[in-house]
């Protein structure tokens, strides 16, 4: 049985309100992709997902880290992503 997956991109670069508004389309393109479960790989992907994950319908997000996890995002950033 396969999973279906699809890859979601999303600009987590510029100014704070540009960075909200990449966030802002990644929740309104996991939303329409209709996911059950979110299960980045990475710690940007964990980051956003974990932020924006309870707006996209999903039932869990899996923080499944898979790299080093070197880039950090500031300590109030991690915490409201966990």
């Amino acid at each position: 049985m396969a999973i279906p997956c699809k890859l979601v991109s999303w600009n987590w670069e510029g100014s704070r309100c540009q960075r909200l508004g990449g966030l802002s389309g990644l929740a309104r393109a996991l939303r329409a992709a209709r996911p059950d479960v979110l299960l980045p790989y990475t710690m940007p992907a964990n980051i956003a997902c974990g932020l924006v994950w309870r707006l996209t319908g999903a039932r869990a997000c899996l923080w499944n880290q898979r790299d080093a996890g070197l880039q950090r995002f500031g300590r109030k950033l991690e915490r409201a992503a966990v």
